[in-house]
């Protein structure tokens, strides 16, 4: 069974919404909370043996992998990415800084 819809765009408005700012109205079954702290991603359990050359290696990936555009594909690259910047030292971000801080593709 096969199924075509088509739609048509009328028209486009360019008109910002008036930002609502107070309390939370109750919309039927819908409650939006917004909270205030930051959502962390939480950390993977995962052997850690050498987070630099890891992350090194990873940072080169990405940049071999997104040269030309985006590439939606290494999206849990970057995930393992930012897991392994979070466990590195001050140390280990200043020695990466120091390795790619002169190759723009890198940054």
């Amino acid at each position: 069974m096969n199924t075509i819809k088509d739609i048509v765009l009328i028209s486009v408005t360019d008109t910002v919404g008036n930002v609502v700012i107070g309390p939370l109205q109750n919309k039927g079954n819908l409650m939006y909370k917004f909270g205030n702290e930051l959502n962390q991603i939480p950390l993977l359990l995962k052997k850690l043996d050498d987070p630099l050359a890891k992350i090194s290696e990873l940072i080169q990936q990405l940049a071999q992998a997104n040269i030309n555009e985006v590439d939606s594909a290494t999206s849990a690259d970057i995930l393992h990415l930012f897991q392994l910047l979070r466990v590195a030292t001050l140390d280990d971000l200043e020695a990466l800084w120091k390795q790619f801080s002169g190759n723009a593709e890198y940054r």
